[in-house]
């Protein structure tokens, strides 16, 4: 599906939701400047989106986003996706824009190649934020890369192909090793008073909310749907679950293991598709652990649970 403004912008005045296999969107002045483009791109049908000048806005509701191209000329680029969001290409795709804001509620971003971002150099006005639950692999490709933040519990890696990584978190001072350098560094990772506690709660908010994400991601591989009279119906437990990838998942994701790794043989390949595969299995059971006994409450709180002595333990509790 293809939808073009040759003179002016994409944008949305409702709840409207684009549903088709790959979109394309092209503006002369901005895509979702008054909120966002909300989409359901189904197989993992690659989105372009591309603007002279203005923002661009979009939001994958159900799954995975895959992309070509998502660039402002002159504008802020934000990203969301339900689960991962991925590049087509380790070398040709691109999201640039001066402020970039990518999120994934379930997922990762550049899960199996590098996400190529060109950002913008105006500090405290452009710069990178992600937050997602997986791994975070982002790569700028023109001059200094300005990071905000990244929030994930997965694993992160940051490139800077021709430039300098800089803090570009306005809320931070300056450490300039005075002669109280020392408590004002534990101060600033808020080790003493108050400031210790703070921490320490948003440590358990930052919890449950991964928590939470795994939770909505089991019932994702129950395939929990509506039962058409106001409730929902999932598939039951399977005790031999094995995760196997689709015909069209599975070439894309040989198409960007080919990309990013071109001296890799096809056993090779075909082996980090196995462990991929395996490792959504062992992720089914690990989901079942913790969540096998629940049943769906969509608008879920998980509780922490404290042992006899008032500490944290490893259990959760889910609370509608």
């Amino acid at each position: 599906m293809s939808i073009t403004s040759h003179n002016g912008s994409i944008n949305t005045v409702a709840d409207t939701l684009i549903k088709a296999n790959g979109l394309t969107l092209s503006a002369r002045h901005g895509i979702g400047n008054t909120g966002q483009i909300k989409t359901a791109l189904l197989g993992n049908g690659p989105l372009s989106a591309t603007t002279f000048d203005g923002d661009i806005n979009i939001v994958e509701t159900i799954g995975s986003l895959t992309y070509t191209q998502v660039t402002t000329g002159s504008g802020n680029t934000t990203l969301a996706a339900y689960k991962d969001l991925n590049p087509v290409s380790a070398t040709t795709s691109l999201i640039k824009g001066g402020r970039i804001t990518l999120t994934s509620v379930t997922g990762g971003v550049g899960n199996f190649v590098s996400a190529r971002i060109d950002s913008g150099t105006i500090k405290f006005t452009d710069g990178l934020t992600v937050t997602a639950v997986g791994n975070v692999n982002v790569k700028e490709i023109a001059g200094d890369l300005l990071l905000t933040s990244i929030s994930t519990v997965g694993d992160v890696t940051v490139t800077v192909a021709a430039g300098n990584l800089i803090d570009n978190n306005s809320e931070e001072a300056r450490d300039t090793r005075t002669e109280t350098a020392l408590l004002g560094l534990w101060d600033s990772v808020r080790l003493r008073g108050d400031a210790a506690l703070q921490s320490g709660n948003d440590q358990v908010t930052a919890y449950k909310a991964a928590q939470e994400a795994r939770y909505r991601l089991w019932w994702q591989y129950r395939n929990v749907r509506s039962d058409g009279a106001g409730g929902y119906s999932a598939d039951a437990y399977d005790p031999a679950f094995a995760f196997h990838f689709g015909t069209a998942e599975r070439a894309l994701l040989l198409d960007q293991l080919t990309t990013a790794h071109p001296d890799w043989t096809a056993v090779q390949l075909d082996a980090a598709i196995t462990a991929e595969e395996a490792r959504r299995t062992a992720e089914y059971q690990a989901l079942y652990a913790d969540f096998g006994t629940t049943t769906l409450q969509p608008d879920l709180h998980v509780q922490r649970v404290d042992d006899e002595a008032g500490r944290p333990d490893d259990r959760l509790r889910v609370d509608d």
